[in-house]
Order: C-alpha cells, then sequence, then structure tokens
C-alpha cells in the first residue's frame, strides 16, 4: 500500500529530534538509529491506515448486509 505523506507527518519525530543537540542528531543519523526511528514511524502509520480501512470494509459490508435484509423482506 502506498503511503502519501502528509503535512506533519513527522511532527513527534521532530520535535523529539529538537530537543537534541547537533551532535546526539549527528550520532544517532551514523549509527543507523535515526533511519530507523523514521522507518517506525512509517511503519506505524501503515498500520493504522490498514485498521481505518479494514473498519471501513466491516462498515461497508454490515451496511450491505442490512440493506440486502431489507430488500428480502
Amino acid at each position: 500500500m502506498e503511503m502519501i505523506r502528509g503535512f506533519c507527518s513527522y511532527r513527534p519525530l521532530e520535535n523529539y529530534l529538537a530537543t537534541l543537540s547537533t551532535d546526539e542528531v549527528n550520532a544517532l543519523y551514523l549509527s543507523g538509529e535515526l533511519d530507523k526511528m523514521y522507518d517506525d514511524v512509517e511503519r506505524e502509520r501503515e498500520m493504522r491506515a490498514t485498521a481505518r480501512f479494514i473498519t471501513k470494509m466491516k462498515t461497508y459490508r454490515k451496511a450491505q448486509g442490512e440493506m440486502k435484509r431489507e430488500v428480502l423482506q
């Protein structure tokens, strides 16, 4: 599922990084931890989007079932 990055999508992570010194951010970057942090944000966003999609489909199917029952009665 392709995700489009929206405005403020990394705000919590960027707010945390703003509290760190330049040396600390550089250390995170050089160790690869910074990439992992951004990957975690992406993964969490994907899981939330999938959960929203599943909820929409369940709601849609429930509505379809109710409409069929009304037609058959």
